[in-house]
């Protein structure tokens, strides 16, 4: 583990201390054992303030038969796409992925990246697009991205991006019609 990444483990480690600090032994306890006291802290602290964003975007979004039909249309030339921009980083046989550097320079060398759609933004989609590994520590994979999660960075990015900003005002109106 770099020394400047918080893994899984340590940021659990860090919710049970700060509610051990404030619910358990704080001035006015409100818990009698470690477990209560997590309990207090999300539901009184990050349960208001957590979104199901990626579960409702991948539903209501990226799981649709409009969507489906799109990128089956544009499968081979997205794939392509991949298979150019991606594997600079992979070792001999290994299988290929796109890091988050191969991804950041797509976004940049098509024009994507402006005001509204920062590198921080194409991070975003980057990171929520990857499949969360059983083991950070372990994984291979961890921060690397396969093919079918280029497609969810993909519907991330045009989540962003408004249509008329990437093809213009006439062309957004004539596909907005055919959608």
């Amino acid at each position: 583990n770099p020394d400047r990444l918080l893994t899984r483990f340590e940021f659990m480690e860090i919710l049970v201390r700060i509610a051990i600090a404030r619910y358990l032994k704080g001035s006015t306890p409100q818990a009698n054992t470690p477990a209560l006291a997590v309990m207090v802290l999300l539901r009184r602290n990050l349960e208001p303030h957590a979104g199901r964003m990626d579960v409702d975007f991948r539903r209501d979004k990226l799981w649709t038969e409009k969507t489906d039909l799109i990128f089956r249309e544009y499968l081979e030339p997205i794939r392509r796409l991949y298979e150019m921009c991606s594997g600079s980083e992979c070792k001999p046989g290994e299988e290929r992925f796109m890091s988050v550097r191969e991804y950041l320079a797509l976004m940049d060398a098509a024009g994507m990246l402006d005001e509204d759609f920062t590198e921080r933004e194409a991070r975003f989609s980057y990171a929520w697009s990857l499949q969360t590994p059983v083991d950070e520590m372990t994984a291979p994979g961890f921060m690397r991205m396969s093919f079918v999660e280029f497609l969810e960075a993909l519907g991330r990015t045009a989540e962003f991006k408004s249509l008329a900003a990437i093809v213009g005002e006439g062309e957004a109106a004539e596909l907005a019609a055919e959608l």
